[in-house]
């Protein structure tokens, strides 16, 4: 038993800390009136990974209202 509690998870680990890290920054540079163009680049990440950041964030807002 002690080998699955330890053991890695394959895939994509959604959340984590690198995740948070560039979705925090995501929602400054976008309150803040930055282009989606200029966040990516920023956190060198690309444009589509942005927009699933705002994809994100406009369901948050959408369930606090």
């Amino acid at each position: 038993m002690e080998y699955y509690r330890n053991r890695k998870l394959s895939g994509r680990q959604k959340h984590n800390a690198k995740w948070m890290a560039i979705y925090n920054d995501f929602v400054i540079g976008y309150e803040s009136g930055m282009t989606m163009v200029e966040i990516a680049k920023r956190n060198n990440v690309s444009e589509r990974t942005i927009y699933r950041y705002k994809a994100y964030y406009d369901k948050i807002r959408e369930k606090e209202e």
